[in-house]
């Protein structure tokens, strides 16, 4: 008697499982995208850094030049070649695209301003990439009038990313008790002034445009852990907000922004 295979029956998902297996899925991808998120900021934040050390080797090309970190007087020239006068209290210097020129009344803005000097030595076309912060465009910027009322971006205190600190165009009496409000304490300072370099903040990304979420805005910081230039040329990331507590500016509205106004100024330590 001959007796005809079984044949199994067809296993097939049901609806029921099929969305299970859905949820699981965007469960386990839940999970997992803020840990990719993370790994991406912490990959950003790793070229951050090297772009602070990058930053660095700059700034020390200038100081083996001209034996003093960035600054550029009031009154003077944008540039030797250039013969203007000026107002003996405006602030000039050289942008891009070339030939432009950006002014202002306040040296203070010499934080946002310094690539139009350090561009002596580091010119903006093979620099510019390492002065903004990582997620951010890299193309050089681009403007037909730099303060025009009607566009925002076209002003350039936000071309870069890194700021310089207020810190490097003022004595170092300046941040200290009882100190006056006179022109002649801005200058440019030389590296022998500064006396715990591995201490003091020279520059930092003030962008963080690397980070997943928008960081907590505490007073002119974000609070966050940020890439920071010190003046001896290492970069490590801290937080603005962590940084010691600073000493009025008498010659910018007794400003006490942590990092700009460092007590004792150079001579000072920010961590």
């Amino acid at each position: 008697m001959r007796f005809g295979r079984t044949v199994a029956p067809r296993r097939a998902f049901s609806i029921v499982e099929l969305l299970v297996s859905i949820g699981i899925i965007a469960i386990l991808l839940a999970l997992a995208l803020p840990s990719l998120a993370n790994a991406r900021a912490a990959a950003r934040e790793t070229v951050a850094l090297a772009n602070g050390r990058t930053l660095g080797m700059a700034f020390q090309t200038y100081i083996d030049r001209f034996k003093a970190y960035p600054f550029r007087t009031p009154g003077t020239s944008p540039d030797i070649s250039i013969d203007i006068t000026l107002p003996p209290d405006l602030l000039a210097v050289q942008w891009w695209p070339e030939g432009t020129i950006i002014a202002t009344s306040s040296v203070w803005a010499m934080a946002h301003l310094w690539p139009g000097v350090l561009s002596e030595v580091a010119p903006w076309p093979e620099n510019f990439p390492t002065w903004v912060s990582p997620g951010r465009s890299t193309e050089l910027p681009q403007r037909k009038d730099p303060f025009a009322d009607d566009d925002d971006d076209e002003e350039p205190f936000g071309d870069v990313s890194w700021r310089y600190s207020n810190s490097f165009i003022g004595s170092p009496t300046l941040w200290q008790a009882g100190a006056v409000p006179d022109p002649k304490l801005l200058r440019a300072i030389q590296p022998h002034e500064v006396q715990f370099p591995s201490a003091k903040v020279l520059a930092w990304d003030a962008d963080l445009t690397f980070v997943p979420k928008e960081p907590k805005l505490v007073g002119d910081h974000y609070d966050w852990p940020t890439p920071m230039l010190f003046a001896d040329g290492h970069a490590a990331s801290k937080k603005p907000t962590e940084a010691k507590e600073t000493m009025p500016n008498p010659l910018n509205f007794n400003s006490r922004i942590k990092l700009h106004n460092t007590a004792g100024g150079v001579r000072g330590t920010d961590y």
